[in-house]
């Protein structure tokens, strides 16, 4: 082999690496590494003694990372020099470096556009020679950092973003940009999952998938409007520090956020920003820095949400914040925010965790015992006194807390550094109160645990000693006093009768405790001691340890046992109280009684008073204590002293209350009574029994029939008679509630049928029975003539007429089909001649009859002139002309031998007079004419002023001036004797209008001028200045500077059926003067007001209810309030038995196969519509025809065909209502749309769009789901996912302006089918039908429409809310059909003041009556869904939001597409 010069500079390195113990790097990787530290001056690296850079990987340990032989990762730190460092200084070098940084250098430009090696993670730290910006795609690099100030405001655009960039971070200190998102994740492929820059706007990120972590920072310049798109951003870790704004802007509800960081110098509010009332938010963890300015008066200004942490920093808070509502998980941390030293001698709100802390003030002053409804830190204060003794039982507590979201987990150290003087790890705890309850829900793995002082975190105790509780099940109730938890490992405790549990914390102690507490104290033993005053008593069910309960102890006719010196759950000592001694030393005492109570329960046994006797004999069955106090136990034989009415050796049996019964029978110690024999009855077996008689084997018939064995007598039901109730009796047909209409008519009972008179008929005898006229001695003429003997009238054919049909019927001659030719001719049948009308004539009519014009009441005007009656013209003799000859014919005069002396002269030969030229005047145009100036196109302005065309001079009239009389002159007003009624008014007399000075105002200035205070009636009204007063808008704000409101509600947010909190949002103003709310007519006592929020208390209640508001004197009512149902709901058609229905929510969850609303529907085990074909061949489904949907871009409408039938779906039109439900305005949607698209490999998307009021915009969107794996949506807390080839179809509307404060909007959508043509599906065709299910009480959360035709189905939901300015909300639904084969529905919205959004969907099924091919043999019931459906929501912005359409498809390309691409051709 022949060695090159590179072969054997690797083995001289190979040399030095084993003398030097160093692994050197492959010669290519060398090579190019010397280059590196030559060019760039990396002082760093110095040569051996041998002239080679041995210590590559070793010397610089934070610069360069070795993997055997290869650098992976390199920090590139220059020692000084210019020289500008180019991609192809690293050319093909380090192909298993994962991680390069470059400080301090300046670089090519394509250096950042280029991946170099393998490198994942990328970070360039102040760079230069970035020219323009960042201008092309930037590389796949994973994690990519680029820190240059020649990035100053330049633009970042998100399309040069690599799809494969998972971290971009170009926030370098002082370097801010602008950011453009056109074309922006364009494929929807990108794993952004962090963005960190500096910028002078915000834009949308809607387009990325939810990232990790987002941080910007505002520029001093920063373009604050565009701080809504913080909106489109979905995040886990939001961080924004900015200079100004107000906190609505930055936390929002319907946010993705997890946790936010905003730093921001917020303006100062001027009302709570309530958090509670958030429902769609993401948020778990909240920071703000907020500055100085963001208080309410020195209170924390911010209503905090219940499952959160919060953490308020460096904030100016006067007041301190101790009387805050939050949930039991929540946490919030004050730093550096509370100005007051004074710690607050009552905590008077609620919540999981506080910590409060101050760098500058130390609080001062005690910790109230009310502090330990929550966990508390407060650490390096000055406090003093004890620490409650709830956080002071932990002190000694080494293990963490996990459930508290607090920094400081231990105990011990939140109370650190303050002056308490029970600070201490050994402060013994005596307050430990714990109680533990088994749940009984049949599974018996569930403990409730309450108490005093018994900590925060039960987790650590152990259920029957060793079973822990289960974190993840674990539920804070209220902390530090009621906590729920399930026991781990699917242990239970179920069959137990009691449990011990290990209390690890606070003083490793063991209680007992029952698994029922319903069951009193068994005692199975009472020992006497031989000191005559002390009782040992033991048994189970006793309090499980001292003050556990309420236990008491008493020797009946002795004295109490009253100081219980040790108790258990199995048992109780006690000593006798003073001067009381028992009688141990005397024999001859009779049994006593010892009583214990505990809580409710007495229970009593017979005892032996004798020194050291232990009363421990066991009674039968513990005399029956379990079924009640039957009897009492005497302990010292072992026998049961029954009680009056009890028998037997435990006393379970009962007496009767005649003993031996009589001598009639025997008595049932089980129950009590007695048992007579077969003659007698009764209680006491006293009264004699007589049976009835006997048919069929029963007594009287059996059934209802009854017998009284008494008197032995049937008393049969209204269905039979007889003495044995044998005979059926049936009643006849009622009429007028008589049988068989009562009168002469007669009822067969037996029978049941009636038997009319000669005047009535009919099964039930109501029909009358009349005869009808005769004629030559038959009714009706007889023949084929018929009578009707219940009207008495005849019915003559078709050659008779009359009342009797005695007179004959001739036809008239007929005319294209019609007697006399139709029309208003008339026909006399009785002679079969036609009389024509006056416009036509011959024996049928036929021919026309045209009149000549006429004049003087003379057709063509009379004398010699003549009528064509066949043409209806007029023939005119020489001295007449015109249509109906009456205009004359007259000569005009002549001059120089002409008619109106010729020229552009002309005579007018019906009034003989002359038409002159422009030039020429006169009777006959011999005189010259010179015009006069005109004006408005008339000379001399024409009206009363005259011209002298002689001259060419105008005269004006008295309201004119000028040579041409345009000017006028018009006098002003006159008040009080003077022009504009003097003073400083002045006079302007070519309009006649007064110019009234600052005092004045009116036509003649004579009213005076005052201005409002304010003058502009704060915007919310208009000045009347004759009076001085505001006329505010109507039904918008009232008050004498309108400031008052007309409130009213946007959404609610109800309690249950059974009552408690029920909020209401909307407008509410500033001022709640006598503020009253009711519900149903019932009050509901006010918890909380503010200007957007009013809390109340509402009473129990079902269904939807009215809602007063009355405050201010303004009356205001809301009908859309449904109380939540805590009962079962119910599903359509109860599934039709063919799924389950979940009552929570009334919706059917179907069985495989099956599908619809109440799944009568079957799913189409073909698949898709192959391509959409219109054929009626099966389309690749199996036998089962396609489905065909389009749009039309003009009226909006969206078509569904199958077959011969085609449903359509389309938005009518969008009303405005008053506050008394008038429609106020109205809007036709159905037309006037224009089109745009876009197209690109994720999506495509049609855009429809129109413009009503000035600037209120309808826009509706088509969108065709082309991703593979579908697209995510949610609506109202619900997330659903369109499958791919789903189309979604929207329409929303935009800064709707309403005509007041109380107007509403509802929007009418309707639903129809049609019949296209017909086919050879005859037997499927049926008839439309349509069917609705309308809930208003709450029985279920949707309501439905079915429209059928030919055995297929548009079904359509609707839920019974909507999502009103960000918050869930009642929605009324109302339907109505508008024929056979249409119906109405309309949406009725709140006031919605920022958007509606709504949630009703569409889908076409096939019945399962359907038959696939007609006639044919096989599965003529095969049935399927046409695979097909339609969501659609309304979102809006100012009024209500967008509609959304979704049509689903299972397989196949979608026809609807096909049809989009022709639309934009």
């Amino acid at each position: 082999m022949v060695l090159n010069k590179s072969h054997l500079f690797f083995i001289f390195l190979l040399i030095v690496g084993c003398y030097s113990q160093v692994t050197p790097l492959v010669p290519a990787e060398y090579n190019c590494f010397v280059n590196l530290i030559e060019n760039f001056n990396l002082t760093k690296f110095t040569k051996d003694t041998n002239g080679i850079y041995s210590n590559i990987c070793q010397t610089a340990q934070t610069d360069i990372t070795c993997s055997g032989n290869y650098i992976s990762k390199m920090v590139f730190n220059t020692g000084g020099t210019d020289n500008v460092l180019f991609t192809s200084n690293f050319s093909t070098c380090f192909p298993q470096m994962m991680e390069l940084t470059i400080n301090n250098l300046k670089v090519s430009p394509d250096l950042i556009y280029t991946r170099i090696s393998n490198v994942e993670t990328a970070r360039y730290s102040n760079i230069s020679g970035i020219v323009g910006g960042i201008t092309q795609l930037l590389p796949p690099i994973r994690v990519l950092f680029i820190y240059s100030k020649d990035l100053i405001d330049t633009t970042l655009r998100l399309e040069y973003i690599n799809n494969k960039t998972y971290s971009l971070d170009i926030s370098y200190t002082g370097v801010y940009v602008y950011l453009n998102s056109d074309g922006a994740n364009a494929d929807g492929l990108s794993i952004l999952g962090n963005f960190y820059a500096n910028i002078h706007n915000l834009v949308s990120f809607s387009m990325y998938k939810p990232l990790n972590g987002f941080r910007v920072s505002y520029s001093s310049t920063f373009d604050y409007s565009s701080v809504t798109f913080i909106k489109t951003i979905s995040v886990n870790q939001l961080t924004i520090y900015g200079t100004v704004g107000t906190i609505n802007q930055y936390l929002f509800d319907n946010s993705r956020v997890s946790s936010a960081y905003i730093s921001v110098q917020f303006d100062a509010p001027t009302e709570y920003f309530d958090l509670s009332s958030f429902v769609n938010h993401t948020y778990t963890k909240i920071t703000i820095v907020p500055g100085d300015l963001y208080h309410l008066n020195g209170e924390f200004p911010v209503i905090l949400p219940e499952k959160c942490e919060f953490t308020f920093t460096s904030g100016n808070l006067t007041v301190f914040p101790n009387y805050l509502n939050t949930g039991p998980y929540s946490t919030v941390n004050f730093l550096s925010s509370i100005k007051t030293t004074q710690f607050p001698t009552k905590f008077l709100g609620s919540g999981g965790s506080y910590y409060f802390s101050s760098t500058v003030n130390h609080f001062v002053g005690t910790i109230d015992n009310s502090w330990c409804t929550t966990e508390l830190g407060v650490s390096s204060g000055a406090l003093r006194g004890l620490v409650p003794s709830c956080f002071a039982c932990y002190f000694n507590v080494t293990s963490m807390n996990t459930y508290s979201k607090l920094q400081q987990k231990s105990m011990f150290l939140r109370f650190a550094n303050n002056n308490f003087s029970n600070y201490n790890k050994n402060t013994p705890c005596t307050t430990f109160r714990p109680k533990v309850e088994l749940i009984n829900d049949g599974v018996f793995n569930k403990v409730i645990v309450t108490g005093n002082d018994i900590g925060f975190d039960v987790t650590l105790w152990k259920i029957n000693l060793t079973i822990s509780l289960d974190s993840a099940t674990y539920v804070i109730n209220q902390n530090g006093k009621n906590y729920t938890a399930t026991m781990v490992g699917g242990n239970n405790l179920k069959n137990v009768e009691y449990f011990p549990v290990l209390f690890t914390t606070p003083n490793n102690v063991t209680y007992t405790f029952p698994t029922n507490y319903n069951i009193p104290p068994i005692i199975k033993s009472v020992l006497i001691k031989s000191t005559g005053n002390q009782i040992q008593v033991s048994g189970t069910h006793f309090s499980s340890y001292l003050e556990f309960t309420n236990q008491q102890i008493q020797i009946q006719n002795i004295g109490n046992c009253s100081t219980i010196t040790s108790s258990d759950f199995f048992g109780a000592q006690c000593t006798m109280e003073t001067g009381k001694q028992l009688p141990i030393s005397n024999s001859t005492i009779p049994l006593q009684i010892i009583s214990i109570e505990k809580d409710s329960f007495n229970v009593k046994a017979y005892i032996k008073i004798e020194s050291n006797f232990n009363n421990n004999q066991v009674c039968p069955n513990d005399c029956s204590t379990s079924v009640g106090v039957n009897s009492i136990c005497d302990l010292s034989s072992g026998t049961c002293k029954c009680l009056p009415g009890f028998v037997g050796s435990d006393c379970l049996g009962l007496e009767c209350s005649i003993p031996d019964c009589s001598g009639n029978g025997h008595c049932n110690y089980t129950i009590g009574e007695c048992i007579c024999n077969s003659s007698y009855q009764g209680s006491d077996c006293l009264i004699p029994l007589i049976p009835c008689p006997v048919y069929g084997s029963l007594p009287c018939n059996g059934g209802s029939n009854t017998c009284n064995n008494q008197t032995g007598v049937c008393t049969c039901d209204s269905s039979h008679q007889g003495d044995d109730c044998s005979l059926p009796l049936k009643d006849c047909p009622t009429y007028n509630l008589l049988p068989c209409n009562g009168g002469l008519n007669t009822c067969n009972n037996q029978t049941g049928t009636c038997d009319c008179d000669s005047s009535h008929q009919g099964s039930d005898c109501s029909l009358p029975l009349i005869d009808c006229p005769t004629s030559n001695g038959l009714p009706c003429n007889g023949g084929l003539n018929k009578c009707n003997n219940q009207t008495g009238n005849c019915d003559c054919d078709s050659s008779h007429q009359g009342s009797d049909c005695s007179l004959p019927l001739i036809e008239c001659p007929i005319v294209s089909g019609l007697p006399c030719n139709g029309a208003s001719n008339t026909c006399n049948n009785q002679t079969g001649t036609c009389n024509c009308d006056s416009s036509h004539q011959g024996s049928n009519c036929s021919l026309p009859l045209v009149q000549c014009p006429i004049f003087s009441s003379l057709p063509c005007n009379g004398g010699s002139n003549t009528c064509n009656n066949q043409t209806g013209t007029c023939d005119c003799d020489s001295s007449h002309q015109g249509s109906d000859c009456s205009l004359p014919v007259i000569d005009c005069p002549e001059s120089n031998g002409l008619p109106c002396n010729g020229g552009l002269n002309t005579c007018n030969n019906q009034t003989g007079t002359c038409n002159c030229d422009s030039s020429h005047q006169g009777s006959d145009c011999s005189l010259p004419l010179v015009d006069c100036p005109t004006s408005n196109g008339l000379p001399c302005n024409g009206g009363s002023n005259t011209c002298n065309n002689q001259t060419g001079t105008c005269s004006c009239d008295s309201s004119h001036q000028g040579n041409d009389c345009s000017v006028p002159l018009i006098e002003c007003p006159i008040a009080s004797g003077l022009t504009c009624n003097g003073g400083l008014n002045k006079c302007n007399n070519q309009t006649g209008t007064c110019d009234c000075g600052p005092s004045n105002q009116g036509s003649d200035c004579s009213l005076p001028y005052i201005d409002c205070d304010p003058v502009d009636c704060n915007s919310n009204g208009v000045c009347d200045t004759i009076k001085g007063e505001c006329n505010c808008k109507e039904n918008s704000w009232s008050g004498p500077t309108c400031l008052i409101p007309y409130h009213y509600i946007t959404s609610a947010i109800p309690s249950t059926t059974n009552g408690g909190v029920a909020s209401f949002i909307g407008f509410f103003g500033n001022y709640h003067n006598n503020l009253s709310i009711t519900i149903g007519n019932l009050p509901c006592p006010l918890l909380y007001n503010s200007t957007t929020v009013l809390n109340c208390t509402a009473p129990p209640g079902f269904g939807v209810k009215v809602v007063v508001i009355i405050q201010n004197n303004i009356t205001y009512s809301y009908d859309k309030y449904q109380y939540l149902n805590i009962n079962n709901q119910t599903c359509p058609n109860k599934c039709s038995n063919q799924g389950t229905c979940n009552t929570l929510n009334g919706q059917c969850k179907c069985n495989n196969g099956f599908n619809g609303a109440d799944c009568s529907g079957i799913i189409n085990p073909g698949g898709g519509n192959n391509g959409g074909s219109n054929s009626d061949s099966d389309g690749g489904n199996g036998g089962n025809p396609p489905t065909d949907t389009g749009v039309d871009p003009g009226s909006g409408n969206t078509t569904i065909s199958n077959q011969e039938v085609q449903f359509q779906i389309f938005f009518k039109s969008l009303y405005e209502i008053d506050f008394n439900g008038n429609i106020v305005e109205t809007y036709s949607l159905q037309n006037s749309w224009t089109t745009n698209s876009t197209n690109s490999k994720n999506e495509i998307i049609y855009t429809l769009s129109q413009t009503i009021q000035s600037n209120c915009s309808i826009i509706s969107k088509i969108e065709e789901i082309t991703n593979r794996n579908g697209k995510e949506f949610t609506f109202a807390d619900e997330t659903f996912n369109l499958q791919y080839g789903s189309i979604k179809f929207s329409i929303g509307i935009y800064n709707y302006s309403y005509k007041n404060n109380l107007n509403t909007l509802k929007l009418e959508l309707i639903s129809s089918v049609d019949q296209l043509s017909s086919d050879d599906n005859e037997c499927n065709e049926m008839d439309t039908s349509i069917n609705t299910i309308n809930n208003k009480d709450g029985e279920s959360t949707f309501n439905y429409i079915k429209i059928s035709k030919n055995n297929k189905i548009l079904e359509g939901r609707f839920i019974n809310k909507l999502v009103s300015d960000g918050r869930p909300t009642y929605l009324l639904t109302s339907m109505k059909n508008e024929s056979k084969d249409s119906i109405s529905i309309s949406l009725d919205l709140p006031h919605c003041v920022e958007s509606c959004i709504i949630d009703p969907d569409f889908s076409v099924l096939i019945s399962p009556e359907f038959k696939n091919e007609c006639g044919n043999s096989k599965d003529e019931r095969k049935s399927y869904v046409i695979p097909v459906a339609v969501v659609a929501s309304v979102v809006g912005v100012s009024a209500i939001g967008a509609i959304s359409f979704l049509i689903y498809r299972k397989k196949g390309e979608s026809v609807f597409l096909n049809k989009l691409k022709k639309l934009n051709k």
